[in-house]
């Protein structure tokens, strides 16, 4: 059986409300940035359908450059989706390194603390 060294005040049941408050938003968070990550890509995806609509459209009627202005539009339109959904990636990303990084420095002072007692 092996034996958890854990800092000095700090045991399982000793968890502060407070830890739990703010993992509890890091949570809910997360949730809504994939929600809308979601949501940016569904958008995306249509419009972008639209657009290979529209120039299908504007081949048949050639003679009608109007539609090459809405193609053009609704093609920008898709670009900022992605840029906004890359952002959106790029922020979940940089959270889970940071935390992922803060859990294990958490977690180096009790693996030597176990290494120097063996």
């Amino acid at each position: 059986m092996t034996d958890v060294v854990r800092p000095a005040g700090e045991t399982r049941q000793n968890k502060s409300p407070q830890r739990d408050t703010l993992r509890l938003f890091e949570h809910v968070e997360r949730a809504i940035e994939v929600g809308i990550a979601v949501i940016l890509s569904l958008t995306a995806i249509l419009a972008l359908a639209g657009a290979v609509t529209l120039a299908w459209d504007a081949v048949a009627q050639w003679p009608h450059i109007r539609s090459l202005f809405v193609i053009v539009d609704r093609l920008l339109f898709v670009l900022m989706v992605i840029e906004i959904l890359h952002t959106v990636r790029a922020s979940i990303q940089t959270r889970w390194k940071r935390r992922t990084r803060r859990r294990r420095a958490q977690q180096a002072p009790a693996q030597r603390s176990l290494s120097s007692t063996r």
